[in-house]
């Protein structure tokens, strides 16, 4: 069962609490464009624009791109049908006033609520399903019902100190212990907890774990061990481990940041994960462009591909690049989409509390 992260209160409290320059800016530029294995920038237009923060960062965004772009034209030699594909850098609520302004084709987001909401008030279109099934229906879809597009799972990781100030219990704390140890922590001066407070899925569910232990740190005169840094999810990943604060991540971002520099990531622990605690369960959905607009035939292509056992293959298998081992960042839809030659490891080594070796201790200098 899909954990919806808060209320659709919780989100518009959030929405009005955390001001940000950039959420009414339209998509001035693109973060990346995507060519596919036989493109290059001097060939073909950009024909669908993706809006998604976390697995842009990762890479996945790019690795659907491409595959998408080889899939749709596998011949070198047609340069005439050669396309782009942009990514625009966005958190969810970024990324669905991108869809309302027009500025992208396709938005990965991670919050059902705002994004049905989106759905229901004509900004953005879903998917059609029946009955209770994960798979989207794309032909004889009469009774369906509307919905975000499951696309993959990722995965929220509470990481903290090797420390460990608040003294969780990773086998024995569920997620409201947790929360109430750090709070407890936090209030005698003993630690902190690095919020996103941008309006994120990230920020959306560590407001819902305060909400749950009765807390609302964010508040008028704020807490002090409660640290906005309203940055995207590998800059505010970077941010905690150096100032040893306790923070919510997501498995996607910790592996791309452990692939990038090793060393910052052991200075860290994952202390709860998404894999025990249905809270810290992160989908993510597709929601489109809702008009007719000249992208909507390549937007329901890329929708009905990335469901297929081949786009589903791609996020099966994506791993962080160069990292060893090669750890799988995401699951797809269903685990019934799993491919049969899975090329990834999914349990990770060495990051729970006493898995570390004595050498690897917190250093400054890092």
């Amino acid at each position: 069962m899909r954990f919806i992260a808060t209320s659709l209160a919780l989100w518009a409290t959030l929405t009005a609490a955390a001001p940000s320059s950039e959420i009414t800016e339209k998509a001035k530029k693109y973060e990346a464009e995507y060519t596919g294995k036989c493109g290059d920038k001097n060939h073909g237009k950009i024909a669908l624009r993706i809006g998604n923060g976390g697995a842009g960062q990762s890479g996945l965004v790019g690795a659907l791109a491409d595959a998408f772009i080889d899939h749709k034209v596998p011949d070198c030699h047609d340069t005439g049908n050669l396309f782009k594909v942009a990514w625009v850098k966005g958190d969810t609520t970024e990324t669905i006033n991108n869809l309302k302004n027009k500025d992208i084709d396709i938005g990965i987001t991670y919050h059902e609520v705002a994004e049905q909401n989106a759905i229901t008030g004509g900004i953005a279109k879903g998917c059609q399903y029946k009955n209770d099934s994960l798979a989207p229906c794309f032909n004889d879809c009469d009774g369906a019902v509307e919905k975000p597009c499951r696309t993959f799972r990722d995965h929220f990781y509470l990481v903290g100190p090797k420390s460990n100030p608040a003294e969780i219990d990773s086998e024995e704390d569920d997620i409201v212990n947790t929360f109430r140890k750090i709070y407890e922590t936090g209030e005698r001066g003993e630690t902190k907890f690095l919020s996103r407070f941008d309006k994120s899925a990230t920020n959306i569910i560590d407001s819902k774990m305060w909400i749950d232990i009765g807390q609302v740190p964010w508040a008028k005169s704020p807490a002090k061990w409660y640290y906005k840094f309203s940055k995207y999810p590998l800059e505010a990943l970077t941010k905690a481990i150096k100032k040893k604060y306790y923070t919510i991540t997501d498995r996607g971002t910790y592996l791309t940041l452990k692939s990038q520099n090793e060393k910052l990531t052991n200075r860290t622990v994952i202390y709860q994960t998404g894999e025990k605690h249905e809270k810290l369960l992160n989908p993510a959905d597709i929601i489109t462009l809702n008009d007719d607009a000249e992208s909507a035939k390549m937007i329901k292509e890329f929708v009905e591909w990335v469901h297929s056992p081949e786009g589903q293959n791609v996020i099966w298998n994506y791993t962080a690049k160069d990292s060893k081992p090669k750890y799988c960042l995401y699951k797809g839809f269903d685990d019934n989409s799993v491919p049969p030659n899975r090329d990834c490891e999914w349990e990770l080594n060495g990051s729970v509390p006493g898995s570390l070796p004595g050498d690897e201790r917190e250093r400054e200098d890092l």
